[in-house]
Order: structure tokens, then C-alpha cells, then sequence
């Protein structure tokens, strides 16, 4: 994480806080259909909640890099960047959020979820819709990705 300064409410100091990095992906299919997840019941921020694939980025990694690697980490495919959708900063608890968000192409394979890394967070289901309205309900949780894709599709949450 990179620490970053907030200023406090109502006081002319400011607080280091740290900030993750992190990438998000949009699959899409031709019909128009983009995968969305669901996150676990016992994930601490979001829990079963609909959204989109994300990961942190890792140290010394780009954030393309990581998207290519959330697809293989999280989906179990093999994919390239097509464009950058757009970036956020939420605040969370302890951390503030710092995500980008990118198409994807798939090359090889079906994305399928859970994967057998237990180090990351796995979704207990994906499915593709062209519903953009389910991911509503995450970004006024404070979804980062949910607000980008929502936001680039002119919906508004």
C-alpha cells in the first residue's frame, strides 16, 4: 500500500492513509452481455454483493499487468487489456481504495468461478447479464468498479 494524505474533518492538520491499488475487468461477450460476480458472505466490504472481477495490484506491477492477471487469478483465463474504462477513490475503514478499471478481451478459456487460489478472495457465482441496474445495489455500498461501469454507461445509481 502507498500512503496518502487526507485532511481531517474540521481541523487544518491532515493524516497519512494507506492506499490500495487495485484493477477491475470488464468481460463482455458479443451479444452485449458483461460478467458480473458475487462476492462472499464473509467478505468484510462487500459482503454478497454483485460486482465485477478486481484484484490489488501488486507491488512493482502495472495496472494492465494486473488486469491480465485478475482474469487468470479470479476467472481462470487468458486475456488482454482492450481500453481503460475510467478510476476511482473510495475511502474504506482503514484504507482508502484507489481502482481502475479495464475491458478486457478474452484470448483462451471460459471464466469460471471459484478458482483455487484461498490467498484472494473468490466469488461464489458469476454469470453474464446485460442488466446494468444489478450493480446498483454495490455502488452506493461504495462499489468503486460498480460507480466506473455504471457511470460509463450513463446509469445512473
Amino acid at each position: 500500500m502507498d500512503l496518502a494524505w487526507r485532511p481531517t474533518r474540521g481541523a487544518n492538520v491532515a493524516v497519512a492513509v494507506d492506499v490500495c491499488n487495485a484493477v477491475a475487468i470488464v468481460v463482455s461477450r458479443a451479444d452485449g452481455a458483461f460478467l458480473t460476480v458475487r462476492r462472499p458472505k464473509t467478505d468484510p466490504y462487500l459482503p454478497d454483493v454483485w460486482g465485477l472481477p478486481a484484484i490489488n495490484v501488486n507491488d512493482g506491477e502495472s495496472s494492465e499487468d494486473a488486469a491480465v492477471r485478475a482474469a487468470k487469478e479470479k476467472l481462470g483465463i487468458v486475456a488482454k487489456v482492450r481500453r481503460r474504462v475510467g478510476c476511482e477513490t473510495v475511502a474504506r475503514p482503514d484504507f482508502a481504495l484507489h481502482l481502475t478499471e479495464f475491458e478486457i478481451d478474452v484470448l483462451e478459456g471460459c471464466p469460471q468461478v471459484p478458482q483455487r487460489n484461498a490467498a484472494i478472495t473468490q466469488y461464489v457465482e458469476a454469470r453474464y447479464t446485460d442488466d446494468v441496474s444489478l450493480l446498483a445495489d454495490a455502488a452506493r455500498q461504495g462499489s468503486a468498479c460498480c460507480r466506473i461501469f455504471l457511470r460509463d454507461h450513463d446509469y445512473p445509481w
